[in-house]
């Protein structure tokens, strides 16, 4: 998986290894060289800021809300919800 940097603060703050968590994103793959010239390449979910989400499983655990932080919505980003950021 690859997340932005407070996506990624906020989910190792929240969950441990073995934690059940729903992903949403982008499906894409990353393929590279290795040093011995031979072609590799893997599957991965993009959680981008804006068009993505990451969160705990509710079916065996609980997860009370604690807000953190947000920056202001980029202009044109059609948040058009008229709540502060």
């Amino acid at each position: 998986m690859i997340l932005p940097g407070q996506v990624a603060e906020n989910l190792a703050e929240s969950v441990t290894r073995g934690d059940r968590v729903l992903v949403h994103g982008t499906i894409g793959t990353e393929a590279w060289e290795t040093d011995s010239g031979e072609q590799r390449s893997r599957d991965i979910v993009v959680v981008s800021e804006r068009h993505g989400e990451i969160a705990t499983s509710l079916r065996y655990a609980t997860a009370p809300p604690v807000k953190t932080g947000r920056s202001a919505p980029e202009e044109g980003s059609g948040d058009n919800s008229g709540k502060p950021a």
